[in-house]
C-alpha cells in the first residue's frame, strides 16, 4: 500500500522523488533524559538521535525512524501537524533532535528490521528551491550514464556498519564544499557534461561554464583515457555563496576510470589533476585512524571543526577509503544544519 500525495504537494517543486532511503525500520538502542525535561527525552536509533515524549517508546522497540529532509503525504494523518513541512534538524533544551520515530503500527503491514519504508509511506525527499532543476528532465538533458555513479555520498549516521571495516585502512578525509556537483566525462571519444542527474546536451550555465575555464573538452581528450571527473562548483550565485566567492570556482573530489569501473585512489587523481591543472578540495586528513575514533560522534565532531577560507562554518567532510575496496561517507555539520535551517 502507498499513501496517495495530493495535487498541491506534487506541484510543490522543493520536492522531489527520493533517490535515497528516507525511512527505516530501526530498533530503539538507548534512552537519554534531558536535563529539566518533564515531558521529553531522546531516544537512540542506529547512528541518530531523536526527541519524542517521555514513555512514547521502549529500548527494543522496532520503530520507523524518518530521517531529516522528509516530507510527508498531505493525507497521511499521523503527521498532519508538520502543516507538509519538512523535517529538519532541531536542538530543544540543549539536545539535537533529527528526524521523527513512528511505532510500526501507523502501516498495515509486517515489517521488517533495516527495511526501507521511503516507498511504501508515499515519502518526498524536500530540497532547497535553488536545486530543483537539478531534478527536473528537459529536452536539454539526456538520463545520467549508468556506467559512472552519481556524486551522492550516504550520511555517516546511516553508516555505522562501514565503519569497523575502516580498521587499519588508510583514509583520506576532504573538505565538503556547499555548492553543486558537476561530472565532467571523457568516453570513447566523447565528452560529456553531467549534473547530478543527467547529461547536459546544451550549455547550461556554470556546468559548461567552468569546463570551458578548465578547457576540459581539449584536455581530457588528449588525456585519452576514459574517466569521470567529480567535483564541486561554488560561487557568488550557487547555494548562499557560504564561500564568500566572487567568481566561480572547481573542485575536484573523484576521479572514476570507466575501464577499471572503480574510483581511482587519491595520490591517482592528485596525479591527473596535476596534469590537467584542477584544484582539488581541501585535505583535511590522510592517514590510518585509530580504532578508538572510527565512531559517529567523531566523524561528525571533525565535520563541525572545518571553516571555509571565509571562516565560515563548512558544510562537513567525505571521508574515503585511499586504495582498496572503497567505503566512503559523509558527515554533515550539525552546527552548519542549525545555523542554516536544514
Amino acid at each position: 500500500m502507498c499513501f496517495s500525495l495530493s495535487l498541491a504537494l506534487l506541484k510543490d517543486m522543493t520536492t522531489v522523488e527520493p533517490d535515497s532511503c528516507l525511512s527505516r525500520v530501526v530498533t530503539i538502542q538507548g534512552i537519554r533524559p534531558i536535563s529539566e525535561a518533564n515531558s521529553i527525552q531522546v531516544y537512540l536509533v542506529p547512528g541518530w538521535q531523536v526527541i519524542d515524549r517521555i514513555g512514547a517508546f521502549a529500548v527494543g522497540d522496532l520503530v520507523i525512524h524518518c530521517m531529516i529532509n522528509t516530507v510527508f503525504p498531505s493525507d497521511f494523518t499521523h503527521t498532519s501537524f508538520l502543516n507538509g513541512k519538512p523535517l529538519k534538524t532541531k536542538k530543544m533544551m540543549g539536545e539535537l533532535s533529527q528526524g521523527l520515530l513512528l511505532p510500526t503500527s501507523v502501516i498495515p503491514q509486517d515489517v521488517h528490521l533495516d527495511e526501507d519504508l521511503t516507498r511504501v509511506l508515499g515519502l518526498r525527499k524536500w530540497v532547497p528551491e535553488v536545486e530543483k532543476s537539478l531534478y527536473q528532465e528537459g529536452k536539454d538533458r539526456a538520463p545520467f550514464p549508468s556506467f559512472i555513479p552519481k556524486t551522492d555520498e550516504e550520511r555517516v549516521q546511516n553508516s555505522t556498519n562501514r565503519l569497523p571495516h575502516l580498521s587499519g585502512a588508510e583514509v583520506t578525509i576532504t573538505e565538503k564544499r556547499d555548492g553543486t556537483s558537476v561530472t565532467y566525462i571523457y568516453h570513447q571519444g566523447t565528452f560529456m557534461v553531467a549534473s547530478r542527474n543527467h547529461v547536459l546536451l546544451e550549455s547550461t550555465g556554470h556546468y559548461h561554464q567552468m569546463g570551458e575555464f578548465h578547457d576540459l573538452s581539449k584536455n581530457m581528450t588528449a588525456l585519452g583515457k576514459n574517466i569521470a571527473i567529480q567535483g564541486e562548483i561554488t560561487g557568488p550565485k550557487i547555494g548562499g555563496n557560504r564561500h564568500g566567492l566572487r567568481k566561480n570556482q572547481f573542485n575536484v573530489f573523484n576521479i572514476y576510470s570507466v575501464d577499471e569501473s572503480r574510483y581511482l585512489p587519491w595520490n591517482q587523481a592528485v596525479e591527473i589533476c596535476g596534469i590537467l591543472q584542477l584544484p582539488m578540495v581541501r585535505l583535511v586528513f590522510q592517514g590510518v585512524i585509530p580504532d578508538e575514533n572510527l565512531t559517529v560522534d567523531y566523524f561528525l565532531k571533525l565535520a563541525e571543526d572545518q571553516r571555509y577560507e571565509n571562516g565560515k562554518l563548512a558544510e562537513g567532510i567525505v571521508v574515503k577509503t585511499s586504495d582498496g575496496p572503497r567505503i566512503s561517507f559523509k558527515a554533515i555539520s550539525n552546527e552548519y544544519l542549525i545555523k542554516y535551517g536544514l
